[in-house]
């Protein structure tokens, strides 16, 4: 052998054995590091995988995925919770493969120093008592979600900068989309890129349209909002959402992709527990440890249940919807939608989640969208009009009866101005983003804000004069130890509760979830809680929340 080949063959080997180059980052902020392969493969996507185990200071584990970015390029992502230096190191399922098989690396981790309320408290888990979801320090995550279900697909980059940049303005922190064609007719995002390419042995991701996915969710986090992936189990045009084998591909590579952000999981949009939706559930707890994964059930209450149990659910995901009376999956008789319905599914389905066991916290992240033809009261698709309030009620309601967060929706977001035949396409996308029902829905993140709406039990039956007309359901909760109380009165001119459980005199306020304006003279300054009492409307309010609270 000449001296330059032995030279070349001996750089060559330690510049595949040598340890990566040591990089930086703050904890929770994204990571990644790239590996080049060193064989071809006919199908990257498929053929390899690439596991990676990463060590923290104090000698605990973690493990992740790699995955295939185009050409010869693997990625890792990860995020890491502690400061210090962490080490990672790979293991391919081709050990032959120098440039995937045994890398290693070093990260030194400093503490996040910004203000993104995501870095600075850490990526959410399920609290102690199993009933909220908390950030990784303990603080309670109070879940303000929009749906967004088809931005993906057809958002352009601009565009969903924008829309989140408002969003943030309006307190939202989840964006709930769709990993596949979010309802409408899209084979391909703004780009000209689609999901997948091939077919059978073939099949693979397409990494220009998934790293412009990745790109939105940074942007999200970076802005301080979480995104929450449904439909992992059919993401796409071109995918076979029938073939487990590939669900579960997708969902692992989906997760190793992620893996550096703050997303939340969900194998399933709409659905029911199917083999291949159960294999997604069960890949993405086993892929993402580090995540949370719910299910978005279809707008039945069966499924929501069905979920629940599922080991995979780490809290309860409802679709209490828009008062669905027929079953749009099935070959039923198509039925006008029934807003007392949808009222009655807010409060009654999320109480039953509530206290179904095992104990897990409860999300109602579908209610009822703000939608034109909803409130037009067009005869094809709805038994009346529905009040302009219902979205709102929606969230005051499904609060009260158990849910630790809501999501808000817009006929015209959900769908990003496309048209269709479908009921809530709504108004085109400028108009329906200009929304006031989104302001309302940030009023509503403040006022449970400013309390402890973690600590809050549904207790309706401490209602008197409850309304038997569904549109009147009035809702009450207050917390164990007597000395905070919420109640919501849609039209109602008056609720008369039981005050016997506070620990002392309550002092009573109103609050107006349209003007963001409270009124503090329309009760006495305390009231004793001896008994029953009727607390009365400010005149002229079409619906109020009433806050009790005991010093």
């Amino acid at each position: 052998m000449s001296g330059f080949r032995f030279l070349f063959v001996l750089f060559f080997t330690f510049a595949i054995q040598w340890p990566d180059r040591a990089s930086a980052v703050e904890t929770w902020a994204p990571w990644e590091a790239s590996l080049t392969s060193t064989r071809p493969y006919a199908n990257p996507y498929a053929n390899v995988t690439v596991s990676v185990t990463y060590t923290a200071p104090t000698g605990e584990h973690t493990t992740g995925k790699a995955f295939w970015d185009g050409g010869s390029t693997f990625r890792l992502q990860a995020m890491f919770p502690k400061p210090g230096v962490w080490t990672w190191r790979t293991t391919a399922s081709d050990a032959a493969n120098a440039g995937l098989h045994h890398r290693t690396g070093t990260v030194t981790v400093t503490p996040f120093a910004g203000s993104n309320p995501l870095y600075a408290s850490g990526y959410p888990k399920v609290s102690a008592d199993a009933r909220y979801l908390t950030y990784a320090n303990g603080k309670p995550f109070l879940w303000l979600g929009d749906t967004a279900w088809s931005a993906l697909i057809a958002a352009s980059p601009s565009e969903w900068e924008s829309y989140i940049d408002l969003r943030k303005k309006q307190n939202f922190n989840v964006i709930q989309v769709h990993t596949g064609q979010g309802w409408v007719k899209r084979s391909r995002d703004r780009s000209g890129n689609a999901p997948f390419m091939g077919s059978g042995p073939s099949l693979q991701w397409n990494p220009a349209y998934w790293r412009e996915v990745e790109r939105k969710v940074r942007y999200a986090n970076s802005q301080g909002l979480m995104v929450y992936f449904t439909a992992i189990a059919e993401p796409g045009p071109g995918f076979p959402k029938t073939n487990t084998t590939e669900v579960r591909r997708f969902a692992r590579n989906l997760a190793a992709r992620m893996n550096g952000y703050f997303v939340v999981y969900a194998p399933v949009a709409d659905g029911i527990p199917t083999p291949q939706i159960d294999a997604a559930g069960a890949e993405l707890a086993a892929s993402a440890p580090g995540h949370l994964v719910s299910a978005h059930p279809r707008v039945k209450f069966d499924p929501a249940q069905a979920f629940h149990d599922k080991r995979y659910t780490d809290f309860a995901g409802l679709q209490s919807g828009n008062g669905w009376v027929h079953d749009p999956y099935l070959k039923e008789p198509r039925k006008a939608f029934s807003a007392p319905v949808a009222v009655q599914n807010a409060i009654d389905w999320t109480l039953a989640l509530y206290n179904q066991a095992p104990r897990k916290p409860v999300i109602n992240m579908e209610g009822v969208y703000d939608s034109m033809r909803l409130q037009n009261g067009e005869n094809l698709y709805y038994q009346q009009p529905y009040p302009v309030r219902l979205p709102r009620s929606m969230a005051y309601l499904a609060m009260l009866s158990g849910s630790k967060g809501i999501t808000y929706g817009a006929g015209g977001v959900w769908n990003w101005g496309n048209t269709g035949n479908q009921a809530t396409i709504g108004w085109p996308l400028d108009t329906a983003l200009a929304r006031p029902g989104a302001t309302q829905m940030r009023y509503w993140f403040d006022f449970f804000s400013g309390m402890a709406w973690w600590n809050l039990v549904p207790q309706h039956q401490l209602i008197y004069d409850q309304s038997s007309n569904p549109l009147n359901r009035m809702a009450f909760a207050k917390t164990p130890d007597g000395r905070l109380g919420v109640a919501y009165l849609p039209e109602n001119w008056q609720i008369t509760l039981d005050l016997r459980d506070f620990a002392g005199p309550v002092s009573a306020k109103w609050y107006n979830p349209v003007s963001n304006a409270w009124n503090t003279t329309a009760e006495p300054s305390l009231v004793a809680n001896r008994g029953i009492y009727a607390f009365q409307k400010p005149s002229g309010w079409e619906d109020a929340v009433l806050l009790l609270t005991v010093q």
